[in-house]
């Protein structure tokens, strides 16, 4: 795989964020860390019309440069375009995607350098969420808060890869598998929020791509971050406006489902996979069982009266990039 240092990128995607910047910045340099782990902050502008970079480089020394922190400019507009940016420019092993609206607890980064290096099998990390406004949370937010990226996403700490997706605030990801998915020829199909569109799916689009890489998904409830949501994201046009980028983004996750529901499911994985990463790769591409040969003759047989058509373009693309990123994965692990 590609190399990467053992330590935590810091990640901080940002669209005209210079007044949200100081709390999150303010947060982050209160990480107490163990000695000697490699961490730095990298701050992507997408675009921005106000000053973030120089207000990200201007609070970062008001706070004593605690540790590196770069600002770095993305003129493609996008969450996704940032955020890849971002992991790519980064040279450490893990990637932290902290919201520019995030505030993350004191041990946050240490806990989660912990959790990774402890477990190998584990491609991408989340942890929990608590609001904080500047008005009253309304009597519904309860409710949907979890369209918010607030609460729990397990009812304990552990696996969650039947869950399919974590939520991007917070998240933590294995940089060299992340490149080597994108070398495979993976690339988003959802470009999740630009600018002031509330589209989304681009942290649940990551996850599918891991999953596909038979990498799990985990939950740790140690891991808690507040996210703070100003009045005027608040309303009830704001919550409808988020859920239609929400419903919008789903048609196209749902067709990594599809493929993901194709893969090898059977007792004997796991036992491959404890091998090596490489041996895992290595029978979830050679081997199909029964479901897997039934679901490809499903997605044709839609398709009968005009068979030259071929399955859903979309699902096709999945499936080569999904094969693609097999090979590439086990080439580099091998």
């Amino acid at each position: 795989m590609p190399d990467s240092s053992t330590g935590v990128s810091v990640v901080v995607c940002c669209y005209n964020s210079s007044a949200r910047l100081p709390a999150t910045l303010e947060h982050l340099a209160r990480q107490s860390l163990p000695a000697g782990l490699p961490v730095e902050v990298i701050v992507v502008d997408n675009n921005s019309k106000d000053r973030t970079a120089e207000t990200a480089l201007g609070e970062w020394e008001r706070l004593g440069n605690p540790f590196p922190l770069r600002a770095i400019h993305q003129p493609v507009q996008g969450l996704a375009y940032a955020r890849e940016l971002g992991i790519e420019s980064a040279g450490l092993e893990y990637i932290l995607l902290c919201d520019d609206d995030n505030w993350l607890d004191p041990d946050y980064i240490a806990t989660a350098f912990e959790a990774m290096s402890s477990d190998p099998e584990t491609g991408i990390l989340g942890g929990r969420g608590e609001a904080v406004s500047d008005g009253p949370l309304p009597h519904w937010f309860s409710t949907f808060q979890s369209a918010y990226a607030v609460g729990v996403q397990a009812m304990e700490s552990g696996d969650v890869s039947k869950r399919g997706y974590l939520w991007g605030a917070g998240m933590v990801l294995r940089r060299p598998v992340f490149l080597s998915l994108k070398k495979a020829g993976f690339s988003s199909l959802l470009a999740d929020r630009k600018g002031e569109q509330l589209s989304s799916g681009g942290d649940s689009e990551y996850c599918k791509w891991f999953l596909m890489a038979g990498y799990t998904l985990r939950y740790d409830e140690r891991l808690v971050y507040r996210h703070f949501i100003p009045s005027e994201r608040l309303t009830r046009d704001y919550f409808r406006k988020m859920q239609r980028g929400h419903d919008q983004s789903f048609r196209v996750l749902k067709k990594y489902d599809q493929v993901l529901s194709a893969q090898l499911k059977s007792p004997f994985r796991r036992f491959l996979r404890l091998l090596g990463t490489g041996f895992g790769l290595l029978q979830s591409l050679f081997l199909l069982n029964e479901n897997a040969s039934r679901f490809y003759l499903e997605q044709f047989s839609i398709y009968i009266p005009f068979g030259n058509l071929g399955p859903d373009p979309e699902i096709r693309k999945i499936r080569r990039m999904n094969h693609s990123a097999k090979r590439t994965l086990l080439a580099d692990n091998l």
